[in-house]
């Protein structure tokens, strides 16, 4: 589900201007209110779209929680920090309604020596933004724009991998 984060660093990317304050409020994966300015967008140039296990990075991330997903989100459930290791394709194309769409497949190895079951994947990005409302002194800080519970949950055995496929579609 995307997150509210998403929907406000959307919103913003349209009010770009020469004027860079800090309006919207947006969660920061560490629980803390940030705001996201006009530049914000401008943030999302360098995504990252590397496989992490260290959860302030930005990237893809899975985990073991299993509570619905909510816009509400700004953090995995349960990240998994260790045991795996993973590749990311990319394949942008349209889907069968012709809308903009990108396939991230994930091929996780499980490097550990006891099965790993993933029920949540994640996307974080690092995005520009301060930290008071009406603020000008911008940072870089990862915001979890995207989390999904697995309807079915991948159960990896050590050794093993598996391949995740993880698709964003805009509707525009």
């Amino acid at each position: 589900m995307r997150t509210k984060n998403f929907k406000t660093m959307m919103a913003m990317m349209f009010e770009r201007c020469a004027v860079n304050k800090g309006m919207l409020p947006m969660v920061g994966r560490d629980g803390v209110t940030y705001y996201a300015g006009p530049s914000t967008g401008a943030g999302y140039q360098n995504p990252g779209w590397a496989f992490q296990l260290n959860p302030t990075y930005a990237g893809f991330c899975v985990g073991t929680g299993a509570t619905a997903e909510s816009e509400n989100d700004y953090e995995l459930e349960s990240m998994i920090t260790a045991g795996l290791s993973a590749s990311v394709v990319t394949n942008p194309h349209l889907d069968e309604d012709d809308y903009p769409s990108v396939d991230f497949d994930l091929t996780i190895t499980n490097v550990s020596s006891e099965t790993i079951t993933i029920a949540e994947i994640g996307m974080k990005q690092p995005l520009s933004s301060t930290t008071e409302l009406d603020g000008t002194a911008f940072g870089n800080r990862v915001f979890l724009i995207d989390r999904t519970v697995l309807e079915h949950p991948v159960s990896i055995p050590a050794g093993e991998y598996a391949i995740i496929r993880y698709t964003f579609t805009t509707s525009i």
